[in-house]
């Protein structure tokens, strides 16, 4: 039987780790996803939603938010998602 022990995680390394290109590309693909299940919702006359994926301080970090295009398809965007909670059902919320 193996000998049970503690470990120290060492804060730097986990910022690198969560920062990393393999962890954004990994979030991206998820982003990616839900952005094309909300695009989905959509009305035809509405601007597509816009995927983002950033490196923060700590970790990395992904959103899907409504378009900003100030015309009209920009405004049918933003109702939809205001009536109609788009990106939450995009997300299984």
């Amino acid at each position: 039987m193996a000998k049970s022990g503690t470990f120290k995680i060492n804060p730097a390394a986990a910022v690198a780790l969560l920062s990393s290109a393999a962890v954004q590309a990994e979030i991206g693909v998820l982003v990616q996803a839900a952005k094309m299940r909300a695009d989905s919702m959509l009305p035809p006359d509405a601007a597509p939603f816009e995927a983002d994926v950033q490196a923060g301080k700590s970790r990395a970090h992904g959103m899907v938010k409504t378009s900003s295009d100030r015309g009209r398809s920009g405004f049918r965007n933003r109702q939809a998602q205001a009536s109609g909670n788009l990106l939450l059902k995009a997300v299984g919320m």
